[in-house]
């Protein structure tokens, strides 16, 4: 929770990231599998989560991503989220789904490198005071007069019909 707050304030999109008590409840339910990167003394510097979404068939969503801003990340990020990835494979699951705002080039080009299909562009969906601030998390500056963000909705099969017994292309 303190993470969240750290990297976002209080305008994250799912309020309970501020709840410690909510969190430890979805990890006991298995509603979550968070993957965590702490720093020697213990303090939390990045987390990347595993939501599950539907119990039959299993569905699952990367999310929850983020790093300390105070932290230089040197890849702490992209390691967090391949050890999410790890664990998304270890698990069974129809697919898991990812969605993730177009101005952040960077996650576009770190999810796809796992063989992401693009399902949907969900065109200005998003309120700019719920979207973490690129300059302050260290990663550029974000677009001037933008009030609103595109969401792109990509999957990862782990299932050859990953939507039931429909054939769905996914080349």
């Amino acid at each position: 929770s303190r993470l969240f707050y750290r990297v976002y304030g209080y305008d994250y999109i799912n309020e309970y990231v501020y709840y410690p008590e909510k969190l430890a409840g979805m990890i006991r339910e298995g509603k979550l599998i968070s993957i965590v990167a702490a720093l020697p003394g213990g303090r939390l510097a990045g987390h990347v989560g595993l939501v599950r979404w539907n119990e039959e068939p299993p569905v699952y969503e990367a999310a929850l991503g983020l790093v300390d801003p105070e932290v230089k990340s040197s890849g702490l990020f992209g390691r967090t989220f391949d050890r999410a990835m790890q664990a998304a494979s270890e698990t069974r699951m129809q697919y898991c789904f990812f969605d993730f705002v177009t101005n952040h080039d960077y996650s576009q080009k770190l999810i796809a490198r796992y063989g992401t299909r693009d399902l949907a562009l969900l065109a200005g969906c998003q309120g700019k005071s719920t979207q973490a601030r690129l300059e302050r998390i260290g990663i550029g500056k974000d677009p001037e007069g933008m009030d609103r963000y595109s969401i792109l909705l990509s999957i990862l099969p782990q299932v050859k019909k990953p939507f039931g017994s429909e054939n769905v292309s996914c080349t």
